[in-house]
């Protein structure tokens, strides 16, 4: 049975059957709407459906989304299913009541009823499609307004992932990114959201290396401040570098910072232990001087330690300055023995090597007058040493043998007899010229038996002074070993007489003023004499 042709109201278009079935458009009495200006134009109360005419009787209150669209059933979008007491299912069964062999119809009533069945069948296909357009109509209309919800939400979920990047940890934002990717699920976000995903996934991966390199370098940091030398853990940090420089680039700084920190906290602690006491001495000066510098050659050392170094460099060099001054004075004494002595070259080697020593010390204007000094003392000398030869001694000397080899004399005295001693001296060699009246005398002396002495004459008459060089013992001047040589040194200068050199000095005065001076021996003696040389004094 044909359908009759109906327009739209709103665009004049012709509204097919199937839009009419389906209820895609919208009829109000003599009114209709396309299922394009439906949603537009059809109002939102439609006069409800009499089954039994298959037409719009009176107004119902259709149940429609924003979008116009009949509303689906939550979740799984099903239509929503006809009740059993709906006025649909009555009339239903009140058509089947009336149908033919059903009991309780009127006799007679099957062949009368059957248009009436007819009708009643359209009235339902009526109601049936009517129902489907109330519980979910047009499925193609829904979904698209669904789609556009769940664009609109995907969009929304989209934008807030990308504005979440970096305002929150990693995880977190991996985790929000993640869920942002299943609301958009089958939307034209998906894949941007996919994206971001795996972005988000790499940076969480980063931040949890990140998170377990600086909870080692926290460690490092740590068993280095309680270690007796953090230097040790060194090795450790630089690991943590390296792991750092691919895995954690932004933790390099934190990673070098504390490096630096060790090192600084092990210098001071070696500068806490270098000992500015040993700067009293030349060698123990230099010794932490070579330390301090080692302290600022090693890499890495920053202005901290730098000034720490120089304020331990004041101290030793003021420590170094005190102790100069003690020793410019011990010096001043060693010179003065020196000169009395006659040892003008040892003195002036002296002189030299302190001022090698304690350069840079206010010592120094000190020494400068002590080097005046030895000068003024030098220019008294007249002349240079005279070397006294074998042709010097005096060989013709009654009851003595002398043996000259070169510029050594040996002297032996006769014996009245066989090892009996005796006091009385032979001359073996003797300078009695009155000129010789200060004079230096240097000699290496050597007794091999009994002994024998130094006798200073007087100028005319008077009394010798007599030196002797005897075998140890308690009574004698200079004892000395027997066969071992000695080297002498004799001093006359006025009335005094000084004597040093390897044997038992001191100084002596004498009772008159001197004219020359002898080496003896004793009778009975054996005694040698070897590298003599004299030199006169003004």
């Amino acid at each position: 049975m044909g359908r009759a042709t109906i327009y739209c109201d709103a665009c004049g278009g012709m509204i097919s059957a199937a839009d009419q079935d389906s209820g895609k458009a919208v009829s109000v009495g003599s009114h209709a709407w396309c299922r394009q200006c439906a949603p537009e134009h059809a109002p939102k109360e439609q006069p409800a459906v009499d089954p039994r005419k298959g037409r719009n009787t009176g107004p119902f209150r259709a149940v429609t989304t924003d979008a116009g669209t009949a509303r689906k059933t939550p979740k799984t979008g099903a239509h929503r299913p006809v009740q059993p007491d709906s006025d649909v299912m009555k009339n239903l069964q009140s058509l089947q009541a009336g149908a033919p062999g059903r009991p309780g119809a009127p006799p007679g009533a099957a062949k009368s009823q059957t248009p009436l069945i007819a009708a009643g069948v359209v009235a339902l296909v009526a109601i049936l499609g009517l129902a489907f357009f109330l519980m979910g109509g047009d499925k193609e209309g829904g979904s698209s307004a669904s789609s556009t919800k769940d664009e609109d939400g995907a969009r929304k979920a989209w934008e807030r992932a990308k504005a979440a990047k970096g305002t929150m940890p990693a995880k977190a934002w991996a985790e929000l990114v993640r869920a942002a990717k299943k609301d958009a699920a089958g939307t034209k976000y998906a894949d941007d959201l996919e994206a971001l995903h795996k972005e988000a996934l790499a940076a969480a991966d980063k931040e949890e290396r990140s998170e377990a390199l600086r909870s080692a370098l926290d460690d490092a940091i740590a068993r280095a401040g309680g270690a007796e030398d953090p230097l040790t853990m060194l090795p450790l940090l630089e690991d943590v570098r390296k792991r750092a420089s691919t895995e954690a680039p932004d933790l390099l700084p934190q990673v070098d910072a504390a490096v630096a920190k060790i090192r600084r906290s092990a210098q001071f602690r070696r500068l806490d232990k270098v000992d500015t006491g040993w700067a009293v001495t030349p060698v123990g000066r230099t010794r932490i001087l070579e330390e301090l510098e080692a302290i600022l050659a090693e890499p890495g050392t920053d202005a901290s330690v730098k000034d720490a170094v120089a304020k331990k460099r004041v101290s030793v060099d003021e420590q170094f300055g005190k102790a100069a001054e003690t020793a410019v004075e011990d010096l001043r004494k060693r010179i003065e023995r020196m000169r009395q002595e006659s040892r003008w070259d040892e003195a002036d080697a002296e002189v030299r090597k302190f001022g090698t020593d304690w350069a840079g010390t206010p010592a120094m204007a000190k020494l400068e007058e002590i080097r005046k000094e030895l000068a003024a003392a030098r220019e008294k000398l007249v002349g240079d040493w005279i070397e006294l030869s074998d042709k010097d001694w005096e060989t013709d000397a009654p009851g003595l043998k002398v043996e000259a080899r070169g510029r050594e004399v040996t002297m032996t005295s006769d014996s009245a007899e066989d090892g009996a001693k005796d006091s009385t001296l032979k001359v073996g060699y003797a300078l009695k010229d009155t000129g010789w009246k200060n004079f230096e005398l240097e000699l290496d002396v050597k007794v091999d038996r009994v002994g024998g002495a130094l006798q200073v004459h007087p100028v005319a008459g008077g009394r010798p002074f007599t030196v002797r060089w005897l075998e140890k013992r308690g009574d004698v001047k200079v004892g000395v070993d027997a066969g071992r040589w000695y080297r002498v040194r004799v001093r006359v200068e006025g009335l005094q007489l000084t004597l040093s050199g390897d044997v038992k000095g001191g100084t002596y005065p004498i009772h008159e003023g001197t004219g020359g001076f002898a080496v003896l021996t004793y009778r009975g003696a054996k005694v040698g004499a070897r590298n003599a040389r004299i030199r006169k004094l003004k």
